[in-house]
């Protein structure tokens, strides 16, 4: 499953990692109006005194903005299948700013790791990958 990267020389940095592109549907062409930039959605787990919560932070990668993606919302799916369009209203939320703590595990009801991961804008998914460990 992990292929070359299981001999990589990169350290992980912990917490899990989707690495998001602009989706495409069975022909290949992009499903959103405004092709997203490649970008890093990273999820750390965080404890304090007061209570546990996960960070959810987008990176943008090779420089480029990620400024159209300011204004939209995550959407964590149920499944980890790229070729499956879901309607978003069947789906679960999930706010950047995240006030609980994530399972970033595989196997659980609730584990995030295999999951398909969307960035949605006014009900249109704009940016998705697949949730993996970091």
């Amino acid at each position: 499953m992990c292929g070359d990267a299981c001999n990589s020389t990169r350290l992980s940095t912990g917490g899990t990692i989707a690495v998001l592109r602009s989706p495409h549907d069975a022909t290949g062409s992009p499903v959103a109006n405004e092709p997203v930039a490649s970008c890093d959605l990273l999820f750390h787990n965080h404890q304090n005194l007061s209570n546990a919560h996960t960070r959810a932070v987008l990176r943008a990668r090779d420089g480029v903005s990620i400024d159209g993606l300011k204004n939209c919302s995550m959407l964590i799916h149920r499944d980890g299948d790229l070729r499956t369009q879901a309607p978003i209203s069947d789906e679960d939320y999930a706010l950047m700013d995240l006030p609980e703590a994530l399972e970033l595990c595989v196997g659980t009801e609730r584990g995030i790791i295999g999951r398909r991961v969307s960035i949605v804008r006014g009900g249109e998914r704009v940016a998705e990958g697949i949730i993996g460990y970091n």
